[in-house]
């Protein structure tokens, strides 16, 4: 297997396979790299496309510390330096696309040709007094909070039933679902209630990179009109919208998805 180990000892699992313009895959919450299978597959043809799984899930380890979106940050700079990536394409998705926008926030461009935002927010939770109406509720994020730690696996199964449009087959929602269960219990609580108090939205309209916010319209978990939001921020960013998707264009309508990456790497 291939690992990489962080300055603070823990070891991350990561899968790479074909060359030319390195291309990092982050997942999200609860997930690993093999829900990126699609767009593994379809880039190493003629990318170097890494995948890797985040602290506390998959095979990477799980140590007792707090999972922070900070923490998921700092270790995508250390995988980045320590496989000498430059010009890399930043692809997150959900959970992932928050890390890969305060990785910007924390690093500026370090070693980034270009981001990918794939179906998440810069805002978790809704909040009147800051002016965000687009996420959901202070008392739904608790709730969330609550039913997985009371039964993860109910709470799982609802969640990766209801990512993916009607016509997903079965075996695609069983993968996420097992993906969902490897994950740490402290790590899908600590990193859920750490994005619930993160406000992204300052900084967005420092990033020089090319960018494409990819979301579908019916997204549930983050809503289209955060992506709106996010695209009109960022300048000169593209918005890539998917009528057939929910909160997975890249297994959902893979084609267009991987149209639009390429389109994005092609205007570096």
């Amino acid at each position: 297997m291939a690992m990489l180990t962080m300055s603070d000892g823990c070891k991350l699992f990561y899968e790479r396979r074909g060359s030319g313009r390195p291309v990092l895959l982050v997942h999200g919450w609860m997930g690993s790299h093999r829900l990126w299978e699609p767009t593994f597959a379809e880039l190493m043809r003629d990318h170097d496309v890494i995948a890797l799984d985040l602290r506390g899930h998959g095979r990477s380890d799980r140590p007792l510390s707090r999972y922070t979106y900070a923490r998921y940050a700092e270790d995508l700079k250390e995988v980045v330096d320590q496989l000498d990536l430059n010009g890399v394409v930043l692809v997150g998705w959900s959970m992932g696309c928050g890390v890969s926008m305060l990785y910007h926030h924390l690093f500026g461009p370090h070693r980034l040709a270009a981001l990918a935002l794939v179906a998440g927010s810069p805002k978790l939770v809704r909040d009147r007094e800051a002016g965000w109406a687009y996420g959901m509720s202070p008392e739904m994020h608790r709730k969330i909070l609550t039913e997985v730690a009371k039964s993860r696996p109910v709470y799982a199964k609802l969640l990766t039933d209801g990512i993916f449009h009607a016509g997903m087959p079965q075996s695609v929602r069983d993968l996420a679902f097992q993906t969902a269960l490897e994950a740490s219990l402290l790590c899908a609580l600590d990193s859920f209630e750490d994005g619930g108090h993160l406000d992204l939205r300052a900084g967005l309209e420092t990033i020089q990179l090319p960018v494409s916010v990819f979301h579908g319209r019916t997204d549930f978990l983050a809503s289209f009109a955060a992506a709106e939001y996010v695209a009109r921020t960022i300048p000169g960013a593209e918005l890539v919208a998917f009528d057939l998707s929910v909160h997975a264009p890249q297994w959902e309508e893979p084609e267009r998805f991987h149209e639009g990456l390429r389109a994005l790497i092609s205007r570096i």
